[in-house]
């Protein structure tokens, strides 16, 4: 299975969340009971880390994972780049197999906040 191109918005200052449901080519859910997820953000895939995602299993049962990068370090995420975007993917492990599946990968643009809070 080939990973999904999906690109994402982040806000720059803002908490960035976004649930996900894994589901097989029949649309029936994966249980991801004993996975493991790791994403990452660069500007190009060789390149210095930008941040990383915090990927949590929020149902097992039903494939929901989700995404998050807190506040705090969207606000540091630099708005301009040499390729006005960055690159990122999203990675699964089956802790008992070993396989490792790439699910999603895409660009990543970055709204710059223009509020400041303290």
């Amino acid at each position: 299975m080939a990973s999904q191109k999906v690109d994402l918005y982040i806000d720059q200052g803002s908490d960035f969340y976004q649930s996900v449901y894994l589901t097989d080519q029949n649309n029936n859910f994966i249980d991801v009971t004993g996975y493991t997820f790791k994403g990452e953000i660069r500007e190009i895939p060789s390149g210095n880390l930008i941040s990383y995602f915090i990927v949590s299993t929020t149902n097992a049962l039903y494939g929901q994972i989700s995404l998050n990068i807190p506040s705090a370090t969207t606000a540091i995420i630099p708005v301009t780049t040499e390729f006005n975007f960055y690159r990122y993917d999203i990675f699964m492990e089956n802790s008992t197999t070993g396989s490792i599946l790439m699910l999603f990968h895409g660009d990543i643009f970055v709204n710059d906040q223009i509020t400041k809070i303290p």
